[in-house]
């Protein structure tokens, strides 16, 4: 099969073997695969990664075949796929049902061979069927929504919660943008690009502000939440120089979310 592999200086497509099903595990065929801002941090360097590597871990595609440990109602069906694999359900974590930090997990295109490929196979307990409604294109947007969503199940609403500063807009700040307009905020959306702004801004932020034009970031949103700060500030940036701006943007006994 071809597969976009990583070694640890650049990538390329190669023609590598199709992974050897196990028994408990399902066979999948790839249909589409989404491009993390994780899978860009490795190519730069930035995130180690064991080498040689096949990158992606956002994907969707159809069950082809399954082990003989494993349903065989699975065989046909369109499916994505959570990134932990190799999950013991038994470390202090696990006990917890925090299954995602399970100490011995391994994370598909991170740690172990992910879906920049035309084949995967994964555990069954990662497998979710999609809708034959949902293209295999849309369902790439499975994975980071659900990290979108997460966010406010671990960091549950207040009833005085109103304004949320969400600073970047990548894939996973645009997904959070939506979420939290679902769940009734106003958006502050921060970002340097003018037209991840406007795309924020198109869906419903009631600001938007670029960082590279206003002389304080933290400023400029208490001006919009009468000199207090935004109740929930969201980091999606990863950049450590934005944690002052993040902390000065939130309001006194505010959320700030990491």
């Amino acid at each position: 099969m071809k597969a976009a592999v990583f070694d640890g200086q650049d990538i390329s497509i190669k023609e590598v073997p199709i992974p050897r099903l196990g028994e408990s595990q399902a066979l999948i065929q790839i249909k589409a695969s989404g491009i993390c801002g994780t899978d860009i941090a490795i190519v730069k360097g930035d995130l180690p990664t064991p080498t040689p590597i096949i990158l992606g871990h956002e994907f969707a595609g159809e069950v082809i075949e399954v082990g003989k440990k494993i349903d065989k109602n699975w065989e046909g069906k369109h499916v994505t796929s959570e990134i932990n694999s190799n999950i013991d359900f038994s470390c202090y974590y696990c006990e917890r049902k925090i299954f995602s930090q399970c100490l011995s997990r391994q994370a598909l295109g991170i740690d172990i061979n992910g879906s920049f490929a035309e084949y995967i196979v994964v555990e069954p307990y990662m497998l979710h069927e999609i809708p034959r409604k949902i293209s295999y294109k849309e369902a790439t947007f499975i994975e980071p929504l659900a990290a979108a969503y997460q966010t406010f199940e671990m960091m549950p609403l207040a009833d005085e919660d109103r304004v949320i500063a969400i600073y970047g807009l990548g894939k996973l700040g645009l997904l959070l943008t939506q979420v939290a307009l679902a769940k009734g905020l106003d958006v502050i959306a921060v970002d340097g690009s003018n037209t991840k702004l406007s795309l924020a801004e198109k869906y419903g932020a009631k600001r938007v502000i670029n960082r590279f034009e206003v002389e304080n970031i933290s400023d400029a949103i208490k001006s919009s939440t009468d000199n207090l700060g935004a109740d929930i500030v969201v980091d999606t940036t990863g950049n450590p120089e934005a944690l002052i701006d993040i902390v000065a943007s939130c309001k006194t006994r505010g959320k700030t979310h990491i």
